[in-house]
């Protein structure tokens, strides 16, 4: 017969101690947290940055699906595009439950599109935003004193290929432009 498993040293706990040591599992993780405050708090907000918000969301969408399948609550369906076996694949990860199936090849296209069309908007949205600084310039380029024109062209100056071009070339008014932008901080 063994002996009875002897109990924690922490005062109210009567839970049995780990094999070796004199406290149980939960007294011995609460005095280690305890202990090193500053590396949990370091290692939870390492954890936050390795995967970003967009990320979690993505993994948690994908988590419910093969909860869902290995529960029995969903089935798997064939490719919604050419009938192959389908694979679940989220459009939008915040509806977790709105999913299409898609096989290997249809899903890679899908992301393809997908990464296109966003880097297209990003490119609509950098245009809007250049047309609209260009337009703001046009509008303060008259009203500047020289002190300020001046300013501006020695920004623009610090750029290795400007510095030797004249004030009316292309690629001295696009710079130009963009210091406007960072002295003025785009107002």
């Amino acid at each position: 017969m063994s002996p009875a498993p002897r109990a924690c040293m922490v005062a109210n706990c009567d839970r049995p101690v780990r094999r070796r040591g004199t406290r149980c599992e939960r007294c011995h993780k609460r005095a280690w947290r305890a202990a090193n405050r500053e590396y949990a708090q370091a290692a939870e907000y390492e954890r936050a940055q390795v995967f970003p918000e967009a990320t979690k969301v993505l993994r948690n969408a994908r988590a419910t699906i093969a909860m869902l399948l290995q529960r029995g609550k969903l089935r798997r369906q064939p490719c919604a595009v050419c009938g192959k076996p389908g694979l679940p694949h989220h459009p939008d990860p915040t509806k977790v439950r709105e999913i299409v199936w898609l096989c290997r090849t249809c899903r890679t296209i899908e992301r393809e599109r997908a990464a296109h069309a966003a880097a297209a908007e990003a490119t609509a949205a950098q245009k809007a935003e250049w047309e609209a600084l260009r337009q703001q310039f046009a509008d303060a380029w008259p009203h500047l004193t020289p002190a300020e024109r001046e300013a501006i062209w020695a920004i623009a100056r610090r750029e290795p290929l400007i510095a030797s071009l004249p004030l009316e070339a292309p690629l001295a008014q696009q710079a130009l432009i963009r210091a406007y932008g960072a002295s003025h901080g785009g107002r």
